[in-house]
């Protein structure tokens, strides 16, 4: 996996905090793509970039989109729970 992907995240992340949110919203977008390229389905660095995506696209009106990245984000969550029931 290309290093790049931790390093977009974070960089969105202090955009993001910055309220430069249309600065920060394509690099969310190319670190979930790559993460997506490199990693398991239901890796957990996929959903801490989801999470963050859908953050900004809450802040910003756009709640079914961030919605559904919230799910899919608590989904992946869930399977790694210490609570989670088999």
């Amino acid at each position: 996996m290309p290093a790049s992907c931790g390093g977009l995240n974070q960089l969105a992340t202090i955009l993001k905090a910055q309220g430069k949110f249309a600065d920060a919203e394509p690099c969310l977008r190319a670190a979930l793509r790559l993460r997506q390229e490199y990693m398991a389905p239901e890796h957990p660095a996929l959903a801490e970039v989801m999470e963050n995506l859908a953050d900004l696209l809450f802040k910003t009106g756009r709640s079914e989109e961030a919605e559904l990245h919230a799910e899919r984000a608590g989904n992946i969550r869930a399977l790694y729970s210490p609570f989670r029931i088999v």
